[in-house]
């Protein structure tokens, strides 16, 4: 029974043991050869379901579709992805939704909605994609650059119930990232609002957390490995959320595809200042 049937919040452990056969991945950015070796590692992993956490498929074109599809048939895995602020939100609105409320690319390659939620083993996920583009200036409208790609905070106030797991592509507000700063300041001289732009969809997705109190928040975007400790405010459910980010595509496999005992182990990252 999940926190969402009013059963006590479950610990990282024992999401851990539930999870067992499941794995989350950070950023592919439409690498076709990339996603190829990350679902062959995958399985050697044991994993059979592997998580994404966005940035995966940009335009979706057919050629990294049917890749990652003949390398998730090869080898037993089943994709499934939460979109990221760089996914088309105009292809993602073309793929049909199939019995169980995913989005299908491909029979093997699934996309999550936004506020989808879904159980495995008795564990409740929910899916939270989108975030903003700190480089938007040097994007294009509507090939490049989707003006929907953030968090819509509508959805995110009308969440109820609990989520053991939440996916989601952004970090939420209220967690350090161990980003240079220097990269906020070079693009807030060229866009005067984009950091602030970008910091509405990380509260936005902080909103969300407190809805929904998960034990764990897994997301990608920030392309770095580390886990993180956020507090929730007083309330039923677990006192924080382990927050855990991974890296991207062509930074180590072993850094972008990690099993759930992998990501609930992972040791806390120290920042400063």
């Amino acid at each position: 029974m999940s926190a969402a049937d009013g059963a006590e919040a479950r610990t990282l452990e024992e999401l851990a043991v539930a999870l067992e056969g499941v794995g989350f991945a950070g950023d592919w950015h439409a690498n076709t050869p990339w996603a190829v070796r990350a679902v062959e590692y995958a399985a050697a992993q044991g994993i059979a379901t592997l998580i994404h956490t966005g940035d995966f498929a940009f335009r979706f074109e057919r050629e990294f579709l049917d890749g990652l599809q003949e390398a998730c048939e090869r080898w037993g895995v089943t994709v499934l992805a939460v979109r990221g602020n760089h996914d088309s939100t105009e292809e993602i609105g073309y793929l049909p939704k199939n019995a169980e409320g995913f989005l299908e690319a491909r029979p093997r390659v699934l996309m999550i909605p936004d506020g989808h939620r879904w159980e495995i083993n008795g564990v409740s996920l929910l899916g939270l994609g989108g975030a903003g583009s700190i480089d938007r200036i040097h994007r294009t409208a509507d090939e490049t650059w989707w003006a929907d790609e953030r968090l819509d905070p509508r959805l995110v106030d009308s969440l109820e119930g609990a989520a053991d797991v939440v996916i989601s592509h952004d970090s939420p507000f209220g967690v350090k990232l161990p980003v240079d700063p220097l990269v906020e300041i070079h693009f807030h001289r060229l866009d005067d609002s984009v950091v602030d732009y970008c910091l509405r969809n990380r509260m936005v997705l902080a909103r969300g957390v407190e809805r929904v109190r998960p034990s764990l928040l897994v997301h990608g975007h920030f392309h770095l490995l580390g886990a993180f400790e956020r507090p929730l405010t007083p309330g039923e459910g677990p006192a924080s959320t382990r927050i855990v980010c991974l890296d991207r595509d062509d930074m180590g496999l072993e850094r972008n595809v990690l099993t759930a005992a992998e990501v609930v182990g992972l040791p806390l990252t120290v920042t400063v200042g």
